[in-house]
This record gives C-alpha cells, sequence and structure tokens, in this order.
C-alpha cells in the first residue's frame, strides 16, 4: 500500500494500522503513524488499463518516487499525468497507481440529528449485498478481516435516541449539569482519598455528558489492577452498567472482557471509562468502493452517561424557543435530585476493592456558546 504523507507530497510504502472516521492510520517504513484520507491511498500495483480513465486520481512515479496527479491525456496506451503541484509529463503505465475513492466522513454534521444506524442496500453499494470480494493482493485487503455477508448487529441497548441530544438543534446550544458528591463523602468536589488511591473523577459534557473520565495516583506503595470488568456506573433507574477503557474507534475492536490495567506504586494515569451500554453508533455494510472491496463495521460516534429510562420519551423535541423552554423544564423535573453511581475496582494482592461514588445532580441549565453559526440565525 502507498499512503501520501503529511509533510510531503510523497507517497511511501505504508501499512494500514486501522481504519479511522474518512482513512485508516498507517505506519510507514521508518516506524511513524499516521491518520491517511483514503483517497491519498493507492494500492501499490499498476491497475487495469481500463480503469484509468481521463481525471482519474493516481500516484505516479517521477525520478523514483510516487508523487500525486491526475490521468490528463490517453492516447495509443500511452499517459500523460498532470501533476498536483504543476506541470505534466508522460508516465508508463507500470509506473502509475490508481487512488483510492474518497471515502466520506460518517460523522453527523451540525446541527446533530437523531443517530439512526445505517442499514445495508444504501447508495454506497455498488454490488448486490453479500457479493464476495475478488481474490486480491495482500495490500489491497482493508482492515479488520470480519465477514463480509452477515446482517447488521441488533441496536444496542442503550443505543436509541437520546431525548437529550435530540432537542439540540440549535448550535451551540447546551444544556450543561451541576453535580455534587454524596458519597463517600459529601463535597463539591468529585474526588475520593482511600488508603490504596487518591481518585478524582470529571464528566465531560459535549452538549449531553458522554461518559467518565478519572484520574488515580497509586499511593499505596505497591502496585495495584484496575479490574475494568468489575467497574461498573450505575443509572438513575439503578441499572448497573459495565464500562470498557480503550480508545476504539469500531464497535468490534472492544475485546469482550478487557485485561486489567496495572498502576505501579507512585504512579498517576487518566482514564475514560464510557458505560458499554451507552455507545451510540452506525453501521457500515459492506461494500465496494472503486476496487477496493471494505468490510462491515459498526462505527463509535459517541457514548452516552445517561439512556433509556432514565431520561423522559415525552419531549417535543422541537427547536422553537417555546418548545425548548418545555423541554427544559420536563428534563429538569426529571433528572434534578437524581443520583447516580460509579464503582471503580482496584486489585492489590488478590484482594479487590471498588472504591465507589455518588453523584447527585443539583441543577440543569440551558446556556449557549458562542459559534460561527450565530449570525446565519441563531
Amino acid at each position: 500500500m502507498l499512503a501520501q504523507t503529511a509533510n510531503d507530497a510523497k507517497f511511501l510504502q505504508a501499512t494500514v494500522v486501522k481504519r479511522v472516521l474518512d482513512g485508516y492510520r498507517v505506519r510507514y517504513e521508518d516506524g511513524s503513524e499516521q491518520d491517511v484520507l483514503q483517497a491519498d491511498m493507492a494500492f501499490d500495483q499498476p491497475p487495469d488499463p481500463a480503469k484509468l480513465t481521463l481525471n482519474a486520481l493516481v500516484a505516479a512515479a517521477s525520478f523514483g518516487d510516487f508523487y500525486p496527479g491526475r490521468i490528463f491525456e490517453i492516447a495509443d496506451g500511452s499517459y500523460v499525468v498532470a501533476w498536483e503541484s504543476s506541470g505534466a509529463d508522460p508516465v508508463a503505465l507500470e509506473d502509475i497507481r490508481l487512488r483510492m475513492v474518497p471515502r466520506k466522513d460518517p460523522r453527523p454534521s451540525p446541527p446533530p440529528p437523531p443517530v439512526v444506524a445505517a442499514t445495508p442496500g444504501t447508495a454506497a453499494d455498488t454490488k448486490p449485498a453479500g457479493t464476495p470480494p475478488p481474490p486480491a493482493p495482500a495490500s489491497a485487503q482493508a482492515p479488520g478481516g470480519k465477514s463480509a455477508s452477515a446482517p447488521p448487529p441488533p441496536p444496542m441497548a442503550g443505543a436509541e435516541d437520546n431525548p437529550l441530544l435530540a432537542i439540540l438543534g440549535m448550535a451551540g446550544d447546551r444544556f450543561l449539569m451541576k453535580y455534587t458528591l454524596t458519597a463517600p463523602t459529601k463535597s463539591d468536589v468529585i474526588a475520593a482519598k482511600t488508603a490504596l488511591a487518591d481518585i478524582s473523577l470529571e464528566i465531560p459534557q459535549d452538549y449531553v455528558p458522554v461518559g467518565l473520565d478519572f484520574k488515580i495516583k497509586n499511593k499505596s506503595g505497591k502496585a495495584f489492577t484496575i479490574d475494568w470488568a468489575k467497574c461498573h456506573i450505575t443509572s438513575f433507574a439503578g441499572k448497573k452498567h459495565p464500562v470498557y477503557h480503550g480508545d476504539f474507534d469500531a464497535l468490534e475492536d472492544i475485546p469482550a472482557v478487557e485485561k486489567p490495567t496495572e498502576l505501579a506504586a507512585g504512579a498517576e494515569e487518566s482514564f475514560s471509562m464510557p458505560s458499554r451500554d451507552g455507545i451510540v453508533t452506525t453501521f457500515h455494510p459492506a461494500h465496494w468502493e472503486g476496487a477496493a472491496w471494505i468490510e462491515k463495521w459498526t462505527e463509535i460516534l459517541n457514548n452516552k452517561l445517561f439512556y433509556g429510562d432514565d431520561l423522559p420519551n415525552a419531549l417535543s423535541n422541537g427547536t422553537s424557543a417555546a418548545d425548548q423552554a418545555k423541554d427544559l423544564e420536563l428534563l429538569r423535573k426529571n433528572v434534578i435530585g437524581k443520583s447516580f453511581k460509579v464503582g471503580i475496582a482496584l486489585v492489590q494482592g488478590g484482594t479487590p476493592t471498588v472504591v465507589e461514588f455518588s453523584v447527585r445532580i443539583d441543577d440543569l441549565q440551558k446556556s449557549h456558546e458562542a459559534n460561527m453559526l450565530d449570525s446565519i440565525g441563531h
């Protein structure tokens, strides 16, 4: 596989590490890694001449290196490439590599609508569902290695529309919550000191609470582990939800059971700990993109801290000032004064200790963050 470098127009040999939103993370031969748009990658083999049409995007060799360009002229089996930098030169077929077609960023454009999982048979499919890909060189294989013929997974618990998210059609509007720690001690700061560790929680809010971050410092003098399988978030409704802590783009990449993380004596680290049941996803069916067979995958768009029975389903979801005022009042009646719990499981010398926080929501207010869309109608 060839991938274009960020600081140089050249295409270099690279290996795909994983899929990202609109391309791939690749590792170059020098060991460096970079996220590259799919359109800035090319299969390292001469293409089928039938695919080299006028204006086709290519990487073509010049003085031993590959540079971006497009097919400018075709005559009697010879090709002229117009370089992106400027100028044009004749290039032999064996010195041309066909670039991959662009892949659209699957994230919803603002203002964010409720997420609806994609289904097979969308316009992106260029062959019938379940059509197996032809034999291809290893360099052309998409990462993941998942079957292309299986149907999309059923909706996950927690992946339903979030009413609090749905009413945020106006760019810059935020619903911010004020919290108080009620256990293990009462405090305005969500933190705890134990014999093993000092732990502090942070609740990121991107329009709505999207998960949990925590910082932990080992002060026990000996190493211990964080047992992710026994960590949990307990919702308003009292349901205990499992968590995960890695940085994953695809649902398929999250292991069923994560290995414990060791924290050395005196070490301090920060972790993200979203609920496994609160993952917001969209499904991408297997399909062809030009000459590339893209395997099915389930993209992680976001995480929700509260979902399902935790929030009311009687919201108008309107964008008018009157509708939003009514929805805000309904939300305030349903969440203010309620508590959720967070459990962090530590193990030292075979002895487990679960540090559990109880957090009460004291207030919910709407605010507006100034943004560039204000001038066009907010």
